[in-house]
């Protein structure tokens, strides 16, 4: 059975492949998991990679002391995704540009809608 963070994780993936998808991104791979780390989506525009960690939080009317879902992109986070993204390019033998986005994303389950924030190049 899953627990409410892969649920809410899995609802704010498909959020942000979705939001990928209508900006024209292809989707490459999602949930590339290495014994270090995991990217949640790979995706490619033109000659870029893009590797995308998403960070989900429900919204609630009181907020957890102005937290939000990008504060959970912590240095050591950084530092994971870095090594699996650079373990999954030797892997599949790609030399092409690169970077690592946040899609953050906080869900109003009240009123039914998501807020979403993209960083661009966040290492």
């Amino acid at each position: 059975m899953k627990t409410r963070k892969q649920i809410v994780g899995q609802l704010g993936e498909k959020i942000a492949k979705n939001y990928l998808v209508r900006k024209d991104y292809r989707i490459i791979d999602q949930n590339y998991r290495q014994t270090w780390g995991e990217i949640d989506i790979i995706a490619k525009k033109s000659k870029t990679w893009f590797f995308v960690e998403v960070k989900t939080m429900i919204k609630f009317e009181e907020p957890e002391e102005g937290l939000t879902p990008e504060d959970q992109m912590t240095q050591s986070k950084i530092k994971k995704l870095n090594r699996t993204i650079l373990g999954y390019l030797n892997h599949f033998h790609i030399d092409e540009k690169w970077q690592l986005d946040l899609i953050a994303i906080e869900i109003d389950k009240e009123k039914r809608k998501y807020h979403l924030r993209r960083f661009e190049q966040v290492s």
